[in-house]
């Protein structure tokens, strides 16, 4: 895999450990890789807007636009927390 691959896979792991379901979840397999393609999923309310930001840009449709590790362990979500990694 490369290091975007794991980028997306990580977030879809911790979007299921966030909210209990994974991002692209549908009833069939042609539609979940629709959704995928095309990086539509939805996010509850009840998220904090640093979570919600965190998320929508590690499931960026474009995998340029994807934040790098370091990005990631720099961001609000991790450093409001306290976080260390």
């Amino acid at each position: 895999m490369t290091g975007l691959c794991l980028t997306c896979a990580y977030m879809s792991c911790r979007y299921t450990m966030l909210l209990g379901r994974p991002p692209f979840e549908t009833t069939n397999l042609k539609e979940t890789y629709r959704c995928i393609r095309e990086a539509r999923y939805t996010m509850p309310s009840s998220l904090s807007l640093p979570a919600k930001q965190l998320i929508a840009s590690m499931l960026s449709k474009a995998p340029e636009n994807r934040p790098h590790l370091e990005d990631i362990l720099r961001h609000d979500f991790f450093t409001q927390v306290g976080c260390q990694l």
